[in-house]
C-alpha cells in the first residue's frame, strides 16, 4: 500500500523541458506530456497570466522524483574460480573506437523545422485572411513568432541551456499576442511605445531577470523573466491599448455567417 501510495504521489519529472512539472503532471495523470504542455501554453493567455504563477508555485514546491536504479558499467579486474584459480578479466580492445557523441538535432533538421513553420504561416494566413474582411495575409506576420515560440517550447532541444530555448518560447508568444491585433488595426503601434512608456520597470525587470539567470544557468529566473514579460504585455493590452482604425471586427465563418466583434477601449 505504501509503495502504491509513493508511486501515485506527484513529482517534478527529471524528463523535463522546463522544470518538469507538466511532465510531472502528466505521468501522475497517466497522459502524454505534450498534451499538458500545450494546455499550458493555451491557459496562459486564457487566465491572464495566473497558469504562470500556478507553474511557479508548482516549480517552488513539488520536489523532484527520486532516482530510480540503473545498470553501472563495471570492469573486473580478476575473477576467482574454483576449477580455474584466479583469472585475468582485464582486456583491452585492438580497435581504437570513437567516443559516442551527444545526440543533438542536425542541421537539416533545423532547417526543415524552419521551413516547416514558414510553410504553415503561410497556409494558415492564405487560410484566415479571407475570414477577416479588409486584412491582407501579411498582416498576420506575428503568428510566426507564435509558432516559432511553439516550436521552442515543445520540440526537444539537446542543450544545456534547454531552459533558456523553452523561455524565449514563452516570451515568443507573448510578443505575438501584443503584435498581431497592432499588425490587424485593432489597435495602434502606438500601443507598443506607450506601455513601454508607462511600464518600463517590468521590462527592466524581465530583462534583468533572465540576463542573470542566464548568467548564472538559473531556470527559475530565466522562466520567471519570460513570465514577466507576458505580464508586460498583458498589461499592454488591457490597460494601455491606443484605438486603431478599426471600430469593430468582423470575421466570416467557414459556414457564411459573420460575426461581430466590438473593439471598445478606455
Amino acid at each position: 500500500m505504501a509503495q502504491q501510495v509513493a508511486h501515485r504521489q506527484l513529482y517534478r519529472s527529471r524528463d523535463a523541458c522546463i522544470a518538469g512539472v507538466c511532465a510531472g503532471i502528466a505521468k501522475r495523470c497517466d497522459c502524454d506530456a505534450l498534451v499538458v504542455r500545450i494546455l499550458l501554453v493555451l491557459l496562459l493567455p486564457m487566465t491572464l497570466g495566473l497558469a504562470a504563477i500556478a507553474y511557479l508555485f508548482l516549480w517552488v514546491y513539488l520536489p523532484v522524483e527520486p532516482e530510480t536504479g540503473g545498470l553501472y558499467d563495471v570492469t573486473p579486474e580478476h575473477a576467482e574460480s574454483t576449477a580455474f584459480g584466479n583469472l585475468d578479466c582485464s582486456c583491452e580492445s585492438p580497435f581504437n573506437l570513437p567516443g559516442m557523441a551527444a545526440a543533438g538535432p542536425s542541421l537539416v533538421a533545423r532547417l526543415a523545422v524552419g521551413v516547416a513553420v514558414v510553410l504553415l504561416f503561410l497556409l494558415v494566413s492564405f487560410n484566415v485572411a479571407p475570414m477577416v474582411p479588409g486584412a491582407r495575409w501579411w498582416q498576420f506576420w506575428p503568428l510566426i513568432a507564435l509558432m516559432a515560440g511553439l516550436c521552442l517550447i515543445i520540440i526537444p532541444i539537446a542543450s544545456h541551456r534547454q531552459t533558456a530555448w523553452h523561455a524565449a518560447g514563452i516570451v515568443l508568444l507573448s510578443a505575438s499576442a501584443l503584435l498581431l491585433p497592432c499588425s490587424l488595426g485593432m489597435f495602434s503601434w502606438d500601443t507598443i511605445s506607450f506601455a513601454v512608456e508607462q511600464a518600463w520597470i517590468v521590462l527592466v525587470l524581465a530583462v534583468a531577470m533572465f540576463a542573470w539567470g542566464f548568467a548564472h544557468d538559473s531556470g527559475v529566473l530565466m522562466v520567471s523573466g519570460a513570465f514577466c514579460f507576458t505580464a508586460f504585455c498583458i498589461v499592454a493590452l488591457a490597460l494601455y491599448s491606443v484605438p486603431g482604425d478599426l471600430d469593430a471586427l468582423t470575421l466570416i465563418l467557414p459556414d457564411g455567417s459573420s460575426m461581430l466583434i466590438a473593439i471598445s477601449l478606455r
